[in-house]
Protein backbone atom coordinates (compact mmCIF):
# COMPACT_ATOMS: atom_id res chain seq x y z
CA UNK A 1 0.00 0.00 0.00
CA UNK A 2 2.87 2.34 0.90
CA UNK A 3 4.44 1.96 -2.79
CA UNK A 4 1.08 2.44 -4.37
CA UNK A 5 0.79 5.97 -2.78
CA UNK A 6 4.14 7.23 -2.95
CA UNK A 7 3.85 6.03 -6.99
CA UNK A 8 0.74 7.96 -7.00
CA UNK A 9 1.66 11.07 -5.56
CA UNK A 10 5.16 10.84 -7.40
CA UNK A 11 7.99 13.61 -7.03
CA UNK A 12 8.11 13.62 -3.28
CA UNK A 13 10.77 15.71 -1.73
CA UNK A 14 10.85 15.02 2.10
CA UNK A 15 13.64 16.80 4.38
CA UNK A 16 14.91 15.88 7.48
CA UNK A 17 15.66 18.65 9.92
CA UNK A 18 16.08 19.52 13.20
CA UNK A 19 18.51 22.02 15.43
CA UNK A 20 19.26 19.51 18.00
CA UNK A 21 21.93 16.55 17.48
CA UNK A 22 21.95 13.19 19.10
CA UNK A 23 18.31 12.35 17.64
CA UNK A 24 19.13 9.89 15.24
CA UNK A 25 18.31 12.35 12.16
CA UNK A 26 20.76 10.60 9.82
CA UNK A 27 19.58 7.16 11.02
CA UNK A 28 16.01 8.33 10.07
CA UNK A 29 17.05 9.38 6.65
CA UNK A 30 18.84 6.20 5.99
CA UNK A 31 16.10 3.65 7.35
CA UNK A 32 13.43 5.48 5.62
CA UNK A 33 15.32 5.84 2.38
CA UNK A 34 15.67 1.55 2.81
CA UNK A 35 11.86 1.12 3.52
CA UNK A 36 10.81 3.40 0.73
CA UNK A 37 13.19 1.60 -1.71
CA UNK A 38 11.63 -1.81 -0.51
CA UNK A 39 7.93 -0.03 -1.25
CA UNK A 40 9.23 1.27 -4.50
CA UNK A 41 11.20 -1.09 -6.08
CA UNK A 42 8.59 -3.64 -7.12
CA UNK A 43 6.50 -0.87 -8.90
CA UNK A 44 9.57 0.42 -10.83
CA UNK A 45 9.80 3.28 -9.04
CA UNK A 46 13.08 5.19 -7.74
CA UNK A 47 14.12 6.46 -4.31
CA UNK A 48 17.40 8.73 -3.38
CA UNK A 49 18.98 9.62 -0.42
CA UNK A 50 20.86 13.46 -0.87
CA UNK A 51 23.15 14.50 1.22
CA UNK A 52 22.62 17.98 2.64
CA UNK A 53 24.65 18.62 5.39
CA UNK A 54 27.94 20.20 4.03
CA UNK A 55 29.92 20.53 8.25
CA UNK A 56 29.37 17.13 9.00
CA UNK A 57 28.39 14.66 5.87
CA UNK A 58 27.89 11.65 8.09
CA UNK A 59 25.09 9.75 5.73
CA UNK A 60 27.61 7.87 3.56
CA UNK A 61 29.04 6.58 6.61
CA UNK A 62 25.43 5.09 8.23
CA UNK A 63 25.25 3.40 4.76
CA UNK A 64 29.34 2.40 4.26
CA UNK A 65 29.12 4.55 0.47
CA UNK A 66 32.53 4.37 -0.99
CA UNK A 67 34.37 7.69 -0.78
CA UNK A 68 34.76 7.33 -4.75
CA UNK A 69 31.13 7.54 -5.09
CA UNK A 70 29.91 10.48 -7.07
CA UNK A 71 29.13 13.48 -4.55
CA UNK A 72 26.17 15.85 -4.99
CA UNK A 73 28.60 19.20 -5.56
CA UNK A 74 29.59 16.71 -8.73
CA UNK A 75 26.22 16.22 -9.98
CA UNK A 76 25.47 19.95 -9.74
CA UNK A 77 28.53 20.53 -11.61
CA UNK A 78 27.12 18.72 -14.30
CA UNK A 79 24.02 19.94 -14.05
CA UNK A 80 25.21 23.55 -14.43
CA UNK A 81 27.87 23.02 -17.36
CA UNK A 82 25.33 20.64 -19.32
CA UNK A 83 28.14 17.51 -19.10
CA UNK A 84 26.16 14.46 -18.48
CA UNK A 85 25.24 13.67 -15.19
CA UNK A 86 27.17 10.76 -12.94
CA UNK A 87 25.37 8.08 -11.99
CA UNK A 88 24.51 7.85 -8.17
CA UNK A 89 26.10 5.25 -5.66
CA UNK A 90 23.51 2.12 -5.31
CA UNK A 91 23.46 0.57 -1.79
CA UNK A 92 24.55 -3.33 -1.87
CA UNK A 93 21.33 -5.73 -2.18
CA UNK A 94 18.40 -2.86 -2.77
CA UNK A 95 18.22 0.18 -5.43
CA UNK A 96 18.54 2.70 -2.83
CA UNK A 97 20.61 5.48 -4.67
CA UNK A 98 22.29 7.55 -2.41
CA UNK A 99 24.07 11.15 -3.42
CA UNK A 100 27.00 11.87 -0.51
CA UNK A 101 29.07 15.29 -0.07
CA UNK A 102 32.32 15.73 1.17
CA UNK A 103 33.13 16.90 4.53
CA UNK A 104 33.53 20.17 5.17
CA UNK A 105 32.27 21.26 1.91
CA UNK A 106 31.06 24.70 1.20
CA UNK A 107 27.31 25.31 0.31
CA UNK A 108 24.95 26.12 -2.63
CA UNK A 109 23.29 28.86 -3.63
CA UNK A 110 19.36 28.92 -4.56
CA UNK A 111 19.71 28.77 -8.39
CA UNK A 112 21.99 25.46 -7.66
CA UNK A 113 19.47 24.11 -5.81
CA UNK A 114 16.81 24.88 -7.47
CA UNK A 115 18.62 23.10 -10.82
CA UNK A 116 19.01 20.31 -8.11
CA UNK A 117 15.96 19.68 -7.28
CA UNK A 118 14.42 19.61 -10.77
CA UNK A 119 16.75 17.19 -11.83
CA UNK A 120 15.90 14.91 -8.80
CA UNK A 121 12.23 15.45 -9.39
CA UNK A 122 12.41 14.66 -12.92
CA UNK A 123 14.84 11.27 -12.17
CA UNK A 124 12.70 10.10 -8.56
CA UNK A 125 9.54 9.10 -7.18
CA UNK A 126 11.19 9.89 -3.92
CA UNK A 127 13.70 12.11 -2.54
CA UNK A 128 14.78 12.54 1.08
CA UNK A 129 17.41 15.07 1.97
CA UNK A 130 19.38 15.20 5.25
CA UNK A 131 20.32 18.66 6.80
CA UNK A 132 22.45 19.98 9.29
CA UNK A 133 22.14 20.33 13.03
CA UNK A 134 20.62 24.15 13.03
CA UNK A 135 17.93 26.38 12.00
CA UNK A 136 17.19 28.14 7.93
CA UNK A 137 19.55 31.27 8.03
CA UNK A 138 20.03 33.26 4.58
CA UNK A 139 23.11 34.92 5.86
CA UNK A 140 24.36 32.00 9.10
CA UNK A 141 27.07 30.15 6.93
CA UNK A 142 26.58 27.07 4.57
CA UNK A 143 24.52 24.77 6.12
CA UNK A 144 21.93 27.23 7.26
CA UNK A 145 21.92 28.59 4.05
CA UNK A 146 21.54 25.62 2.68
CA UNK A 147 18.77 24.44 4.53
CA UNK A 148 17.18 28.08 3.43
CA UNK A 149 17.52 27.09 -0.03
CA UNK A 150 16.21 23.95 -0.11
CA UNK A 151 13.15 24.76 1.90
CA UNK A 152 11.27 26.00 -0.67
CA UNK A 153 11.24 22.71 -2.46
CA UNK A 154 10.32 20.00 0.67
CA UNK A 155 6.83 18.64 0.15
CA UNK A 156 7.48 17.08 3.79
CA UNK A 157 9.61 17.96 6.55
CA UNK A 158 10.27 14.78 9.12
CA UNK A 159 11.87 16.37 12.65
CA UNK A 160 12.94 13.86 14.90
CA UNK A 161 12.86 14.04 18.81
CA UNK A 162 13.80 12.75 21.49
CA UNK A 163 11.91 13.04 25.16
CA UNK A 164 13.76 15.49 26.21
CA UNK A 165 12.61 19.64 27.01
CA UNK A 166 15.64 20.40 24.82
CA UNK A 167 15.04 18.18 21.83
CA UNK A 168 11.22 19.16 21.74
CA UNK A 169 11.75 22.89 21.96
CA UNK A 170 14.17 22.15 19.35
CA UNK A 171 11.64 20.42 16.84
CA UNK A 172 9.14 23.64 18.10
CA UNK A 173 11.93 25.67 16.78
CA UNK A 174 12.94 24.01 13.35
CA UNK A 175 9.02 24.03 12.56
CA UNK A 176 8.61 27.69 13.10
CA UNK A 177 11.83 28.57 11.20
CA UNK A 178 10.84 25.88 8.56
CA UNK A 179 7.17 27.21 8.13
CA UNK A 180 8.43 30.99 7.61
CA UNK A 181 10.73 30.00 5.21
CA UNK A 182 7.72 29.66 2.78
CA UNK A 183 5.27 31.91 4.31
CA UNK A 184 3.16 33.98 2.04
CA UNK A 185 4.06 31.21 -0.78
CA UNK A 186 1.59 29.20 -2.24
CA UNK A 187 3.54 26.15 -0.93
CA UNK A 188 3.28 24.35 1.95
CA UNK A 189 4.90 21.28 3.13
CA UNK A 190 3.42 18.91 6.12
CA UNK A 191 5.57 18.10 8.71
CA UNK A 192 5.89 14.55 10.30
CA UNK A 193 7.25 14.41 14.04
CA UNK A 194 8.65 10.95 14.80
CA UNK A 195 9.46 10.77 18.86
CA UNK A 196 12.32 8.23 19.82
CA UNK A 197 11.44 7.04 23.16
CA UNK A 198 13.99 6.56 25.82
CA UNK A 199 14.25 3.09 27.51
CA UNK A 200 14.02 3.54 31.01
CA UNK A 201 15.70 0.23 31.73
Amino acid sequence: ELGARLEARHNVIVGMATSKGGVLKTTHTAGLGLVADTALAPRGGAVAVVEANPDNADLAIDLAIPTTAPTVRELIACLESGRETPRAHVVAGTRLEVWPEARQSSGHGSAQIARLHDHLAATYSLVIADFNNCLPDVAGGPAPELLHAWARWIDVWVVPADCSQKALVAAAESIDALTACTRGSARSAAFVLPLLVNDPG
